[in-house]
């Protein structure tokens, strides 16, 4: 009990003189047994009075503490002050607590109301999207005096697919690429699969091997053989890659061979990822922002793993932008269809083949098509009387140019 009050009367930092003048009585009183307490440090009315003179009485304390509050100073025990700042902080501490969760509560709650408002806004924006883009289609086919094809189904879709229009390029040239063994069918032996090899038309009226040459390439192998050959073919190549291009928004390989961390989008924006932001950006924003308006681009390469449908939406909707003569991209169709209703499978195919139906009624010429063998998932198509189909397809498109002048020269 004596070292307690000694600690306290030395943590006591209050410069006051009258109250270190009481510290000192303090101190020499706490020298020997106080009246009134035992050598246990318990209360004993009847012991003897305390050597060495009398301590400061409660009367004598309180009647210096008035006199120092008369003239402005602290004079506050520290014993009853820490116990009053402990009230205060423990006060205020569940109080900040009680104010934080709230805090936490309401965010939570907005959050989950702005989530909710905006998964319905995107989809009213999605339908809304899809409505513009038919009569976009609509518009296009009526311009170029084009009957747009009929939709019956999904078996339009890949009765499209299963018969491109292979007279009309006679001449191709293979770039990119890379032999790699798969398993056949049968599984029981092996075969070379030609992987992510793209073919050119080298028609006369496509002319190739003149300058300028500018070429598109959305999504890179693991090797850029594509990138690599169209730049040694001398033609300038702009090669878009979020994956691959990392450290740096563009990177410049050669003088005409340049990188960019952009991914197709049907407009601009930057969507937070884990490790990155993505920066995804539409065909006009990438147009102009090169300097590429009006320009023609000989070859646009997509393996985008699905989003190559929202570039060929925008390869129609820019149509007036870019002249893109030749287009190489590979489809994914994607398993989900097979759990699709019926309904629900009619609607998804009926968007996909809005965009083949735009494609032709700009001019394009489905002139190549082949499925895609390493991927091992089919498609199962129950109207279709549960035929299979191969779940990706390289597809290549051609814009018909005139021909006069060649045949003439001919």
């Amino acid at each position: 009990m004596i070292e307690m009050c000694c600690t306290s009367t030395r943590s006591l930092t209050i410069t006051s003189n009258s109250v270190l003048l009481e510290i000192e009585e303090l101190r020499r009183c706490l020298r020997v047994r106080p009246r009134g307490v035992d050598q246990n440090g318990s209360l004993d009315e009847s012991g003897p009075p305390a050597a060495g003179g009398q301590c400061p009485t409660r009367s004598r304390r309180n009647q210096r503490r008035n006199q120092d509050s008369m003239m402005g100073r602290v004079t506050t025990h520290p014993k009853s002050s820490s116990k009053l700042i402990e009230k205060n902080i423990c006060g205020n501490f569940a109080t900040r607590i009680l104010l934080q969760t709230v805090l936490v509560a309401f965010l939570l709650f907005v959050g989950w109301k702005v989530y909710l408002q905006t998964g319905q806004n995107y989809e009213q924006s999605q339908a809304t999207e899809d409505i513009n883009f038919e009569e976009h289609v609509a518009k296009i086919c009526a311009t170029n005096g084009r009957t747009p094809m009929v939709y019956e189904g999904v078996k339009s879709f890949f009765k499209f697919i299963m018969k491109p229009q292979d007279d009309h390029c006679y001449s191709w040239i293979e770039f990119g690429g890379e032999k790699i063994p798969i398993p056949s069918q049968n599984e029981n032996e092996c075969m070379d699969e030609v992987r992510k090899t793209k073919y050119i038309c080298f028609n006369d009226e496509y002319e190739m091997a003149k300058d300028p040459c500018l070429v598109y390439s959305f999504g890179m192998d693991g090797d850029s053989q594509f990138e690599r050959d169209m730049h040694m073919f001398s033609c300038e190549v702009h090669a878009f890659d979020h994956l691959r291009v990392v450290g740096h928004e563009h990177i410049r390989r050669t003088e005409f061979w340049i990188e960019h961390s952009w991914d197709i989008a049907n407009f601009p924006y930057d969507q937070p990822g884990k490790n990155k932001t993505i920066q995804r950006r539409s065909l006009d924003f990438i147009a102009k922002t090169f300097g590429h308006v009006g320009k023609t681009i000989k070859f646009l390469k997509s393996d985008l793993e699905g989003r190559e449908w929202i570039l060929l939406k925008e390869i129609i909707l820019r149509h007036d932008i870019l002249n893109i003569q030749q287009i190489g991209v590979q489809i994914h169709i994607g398993t989900s269809v097979n759990k699709m209703s019926h309904e629900k499978r009619h609607e998804h195919f009926r968007t996909l083949f809005q965009i083949l139906q735009g494609l032709t009624c700009l001019g394009y010429k489905y002139i190549l098509g082949r499925s895609v063998n390493y991927y091992r998932e089919r498609i199962v198509i129950p109207e279709m009387k549960n035929a299979r189909f191969f779940s990706a397809y390289e597809v290549n498109f051609a814009k018909v140019l005139p021909t006069e002048k060649y045949n003439a020269s001919a």
